[in-house]
């Protein structure tokens, strides 16, 4: 079980791990939901700080002139860390720093922004001070590495607990999902599946994983549908023609290319493969897909992803789109339990 670990955050000199070098390493070690421990130190950069990194940090040549080299300290970092997993935020761009300075780890890597990405997608920023802000947690000098790293710890504490509000299936499909990119998170949520159901499977992660798939893929209710007006696979066309009626305050135009989409994809879902689609602006792409795979779940009581590239268009679909549709499943169905 992963109880412990170091969460670590560097001032550079610059973004370019090649050519910039780190003037300060700020650490502090979680054991549980606390911070036990910490470790600071300002690194001789063997160069001058640029004006706008002074600026940003606070750090000044005259803080480092007299602070030991990078490798003179490393192996107290090393020993710091351990074999502890590290998290940080965009931890990666500390890694590359700690790489190009000579010091690999084989840790397991956690990053407090793609963990705040699965678990607060609807944010409109995931930068450390937007973070904070949201989780109302402080920093008392942004920008100063031992600061930010106790400010980041105490973020990925509130993510942690975000995670036991999960239900079981969801921590295991996110657990899969990131098994099958070879991430770090896999083992990180089936350990927080395995603290809750106290259930250990002796065997290979994504057999393990697929395992706890299989145990708990039947604990949610299926939902049954009333409507004796359509048949179990809809034409997709009729649902549309639903919109022109009176009791749908939007200006529904019909569109033979946002038709012929929905159904592609809603054929697609249930036939399974994939499929590529482009389609022009102002065709209703998204009422295309939302309607389809809003249709298919509830056919088929499975859930549907629909992921955004932008959360403009995550929240014009929450806010807007999203409601015609749910209004459109309430008059078609009886007592649904449809939910986005």
């Amino acid at each position: 079980m992963l109880e412990e670990f170091i969460v670590l955050d560097l001032e550079t000199t610059g973004l370019d791990p090649l050519n910039d070098k780190i003037i300060e390493i700020g650490a502090v070690k979680i054991t549980g939901s606390k911070i036990v421990e910490s470790y600071s130190t300002f690194i001789n950069p063997e160069k001058n700080i640029p004006d706008y990194i002074v600026n940003l940090t606070g750090i000044t040549n005259d803080d480092v002139r007299d602070a030991p080299v990078f490798a003179e300290s490393s192996s107290d970092l090393v020993e710091f860390i351990g074999d502890r997993p590290i998290v940080g935020q965009f931890i990666k761009f500390d890694l590359d720093f700690l790489s190009e300075s000579g010091l690999i780890f084989d840790n397991i890597v956690l990053d407090t922004r793609d963990l705040a990405l699965i678990l607060m997608p609807t944010l409109n920023a995931f930068s450390l001070s937007s973070l904070i802000k949201e989780l109302n947690v402080s920093n008392t000098s942004p920008h100063k590495a031992l600061s930010d790293a106790q400010a980041t710890a105490e973020v990925f504490i509130s993510l942690r607990n975000l995670i036991k509000e999960l239900d079981i299936k969801s921590k295991i499909e996110i657990s899969i999902i990131a098994a099958k990119n070879f991430s770090h998170l896999a083992n990180f949520f089936k350990d927080e599946i395995e603290i809750e159901q106290e259930i250990s499977i002796k065997d290979s992660l994504y057999s393990t994983l697929i395992q706890y798939e299989k145990t708990f893929s039947n604990s949610e209710p299926t939902n049954e549908l009333i409507n004796p007006s359509l048949d179990k696979k809809n034409n997709m066309s009729e649902l549309f023609n639903e919109f022109s009626k009176d009791d749908y305050d939007f200006n529904y135009e019909h569109r033979q290319g946002q038709i012929q989409l929905s159904e592609m994809i809603y054929s697609s879902l249930y036939d399974g493969g994939h499929l590529l689609a482009e389609a022009g602006a102002g065709i209703g792409k998204s009422l295309s897909y939302l309607l389809a795979a809003s249709m298919y779940s509830l056919e088929t009581s499975e859930k549907v992803i629909v992921s955004t590239h932008r959360n403009n268009l995550q929240n014009q679909l929450f806010d807007k789109d999203f409601k015609v549709v749910t209004q459109l499943i309430n008059d078609l169905y009886e007592n649904n339990q449809f939910k986005v």
